[in-house]
């Protein structure tokens, strides 16, 4: 597989093109490899592919970037027969967010989904709310005016599914038991937030955050036996990613999130503390902190 380092979007059906304002951007690293990945569903006969991409460059130096914080919930077991299957996912920013749109995901058995933000006063804003969700007519929905949430911020996602035989979208007759996955017959549950930030430091601060509730979304017979809350397993893990040697190189490091794919690419850089290219085992031991739970 080939590990990524960060969107720079995608397509579902019903999606549209959108740009980003004059000043905002997604930063390429130089150097970085572009890698488009396609989801293929099989039906049974030869099909021709007509996929082309546009990639449009800023016309002035960008003054802010934008991070797009996936609120999302992978320990999806969707019994059979199940006409009202509830999904929740939640995460809290540490920082001041200027949101500028909005993206729900979800597949054919998707029904409802609502984003709520609860603000630290205990009120509530609310994102988005599909009440009848069609997978033939998904997007991004934008801000008229950005949404601003301050630090401490805790964004709930509330998702319903129906299995049913009486849902006319069921890919399956009859229902069976579907669980998270990329094939259009699997389910995804999630939301993704686009946010504009200012600066790297605001980027790391929320990567950090996000790799910290990301132990909620580890399969949940996975946290049974986490690795990441003992020291002794994390040296173990160490050991075994960097062959023996006292550093762990980015290359080394792909190996770890094949194992984990849940864990962020840029987890990386947070663990490198001193942004020397490498982790050393002290610099690994951070895994506890941000992953142990």
């Amino acid at each position: 597989g080939v590990t990524g380092e960060g969107g720079l979007g995608g397509w579902v059906p019903g999606a549209t093109p959108r740009f980003l304002p004059d000043e905002i951007a997604r930063p390429i690293a130089k150097g970085a490899d572009l890698i488009v990945q396609n989801h293929y569903h099989p039906d049974g006969k030869p099909e021709t592919d007509q996929s082309s991409i546009g990639i449009y460059f800023a016309k002035n130096p960008p003054t802010k970037t934008v991070l797009t914080i996936p609120l999302v919930q992978r320990n999806l077991s969707i019994p059979a027969g199940d006409a009202h299957y509830k999904v929740e996912a939640s995460f809290t920013t540490p920082i001041a967010l200027t949101v500028i749109n909005i993206a729900p995901h979800m597949h054919l058995l998707g029904r409802e989904m609502s984003v709520t933000a609860v603000l630290p006063d205990g009120s509530e804003r609310p994102m988005i709310r599909i009440n009848d969700w069609d997978f033939n007519w998904q997007g991004t929905y934008s801000y008229r005016e950005p949404l601003l949430l301050p630090a401490g911020t805790r964004i709930d996602m509330v998702a319903y599914y129906d299995n049913s035989a009486a849902n006319p979208r069921n890919p399956n007759d009859p229902p069976k038991l579907v669980r998270w996955g990329e094939q259009t017959t699997d389910e995804m549950s999630i939301a993704f937030i686009q946010c504009v930030l200012s600066s790297a430091r605001e980027r790391q601060q929320l990567l950090a955050a996000l790799a910290v509730q990301l132990r909620n979304q580890i399969p949940t017979r996975a946290l049974r036996n986490n690795p990441f809350r003992s020291p002794a397993a994390v040296l173990a893990l160490f050991t075994l990613l960097s062959g023996g040697k006292d550093t762990i190189s980015r290359e080394q490091f792909k190996r770890f999130l094949d194992q984990y794919p849940q864990v962020p690419a840029a987890l990386f850089d947070l663990l490198d503390t001193n942004s020397d290219g490498v982790i050393t085992n002290e610099e690994f031991q951070g895994l506890i902190r941000l992953l142990g739970g």
